[in-house]
C-alpha cells in the first residue's frame, strides 16, 4: 500500500466519522428545536436560506456591582428598535439605609415596553424569571416595563414589598419582553443575572425576533435561518464525501 493510498484512506476515515457527528449533530439540534427539521428540509429542496424572520442574539455582558450605600445603573438598547431613550434601564443598589438597609435590583424602560411579570401594587411590579425552552407568547401576563414603574427582579429588606423570591440567592434566567417602535410590537429576551446580596448582577445577552407579526418565541432557540444553514453544510460535506467515493 503507498503512502498516497494510506493518507487517502486514513482522511476518509475521519471525514466520515466527521460527517456523521456532524449529521447527527444537526438532525438533534433541528428535531428539537420545535420542528425546524422539517422547515431546513424544505428550504434544502427548494434551494435556498430565505426564511420569515431572524432573531438576532447580542452578547452584552455588562456588570453592575455597586459599592454599600451606592447605586449603579445600565441603559440597555435593543440594536435597531425602540425609541429614542433607553428600551430598558437596569439599576442595582446595595445598603440603603434610608429605607432599612433594602438591596434591590429593578429595571424600567421606554413608556410602552413590557416585559412578563406580576403587579403587586400600583406602581410595583415583580418581573417573572423564566427559563431557557420557555415560549413567549399571548398568554403570558405581560406588565408596564417603563421608568414610572418599580418592576423588580431582586429586592431584599424592602420596607413595604415582600421579596420576589424567583430571582433571590444569585438565580439567573430570563426576562421576556415586548417592545414597541413605530407603532409595531416585538418578542425578544434579556438573560440576566441577580447576585446573591441581590444588590447586583449582570445583564448576559438579548434576543430579538425581526418579525413583528410573531405570535410566540422560544427561548434560546436558533432561528430557521441558522438551522437551515447548518443543515445545508452538512448536506454539502457529505456530498462532496459521497462524490470522491464515487470518483475512486
Amino acid at each position: 500500500m503507498s503512502l498516497g493510498n494510506t493518507f487517502d484512506q486514513t482522511f476518509e476515515g475521519r471525514l466520515a466519522e466527521y460527517s456523521r457527528s456532524t449529521e447527527e449533530a444537526v438532525k438533534s439540534t433541528l428535531v428539537t428545536s420545535t420542528g425546524y427539521f422539517a422547515g431546513a428540509a424544505a428550504l434544502l429542496a427548494l434551494g435556498t436560506t430565505e426564511a420569515e424572520a431572524v432573531i438576532t442574539i447580542t452578547n452584552v455582558n455588562h456588570v453592575l456591582n455597586p459599592a454599600s450605600g451606592s447605586s449603579e445603573s445600565f441603559a440597555l438598547d435593543i440594536a435597531g428598535y425602540g425609541e429614542t431613550v433607553a428600551d430598558f434601564i437596569f439599576q442595582a443598589h446595595l445598603d440603603e439605609a434610608a429605607v432599612g438597609d433594602r438591596d434591590w435590583f429593578r429595571m424600567g424602560g421606554t413608556s410602552g415596553n413590557r416585559v412578563v411579570g406580576t403587579i403587586y401594587s400600583a406602581g410595583f411590579n415583580y418581573v417573572s424569571r423564566l427559563s431557557l425552552g420557555d415560549t413567549l407568547n399571548n398568554a403570558l401576563n405581560f406588565i408596564d416595563g417603563d421608568s414610572t414603574t418599580d418592576s423588580y427582579l431582586a429586592s431584599a429588606g424592602h420596607p413595604l414589598y415582600p421579596a420576589n423570591g424567583q430571582w433571590l440567592g444569585g438565580n439567573q434566567g430570563y426576562i421576556g419582553f415586548e417592545l414597541t417602535d413605530g407603532g409595531q410590537t416585538y418578542l425578544g429576551w434579556i438573560e440576566v443575572r441577580v447576585d446573591a446580596d441581590n444588590g447586583g448582577g449582570e445583564i448576559i445577552r438579548y434576543a430579538i425576533d425581526d418579525d413583528p407579526n410573531v405570535q410566540s418565541l422560544t427561548i434560546g432557540v436558533p432561528e430557521p435561518s441558522s438551522l437551515a444553514c447548518l443543515a445545508m453544510g452538512a448536506a454539502g460535506l457529505l456530498g462532496w464525501r459521497q462524490r470522491r467515493k464515487n470518483v475512486a
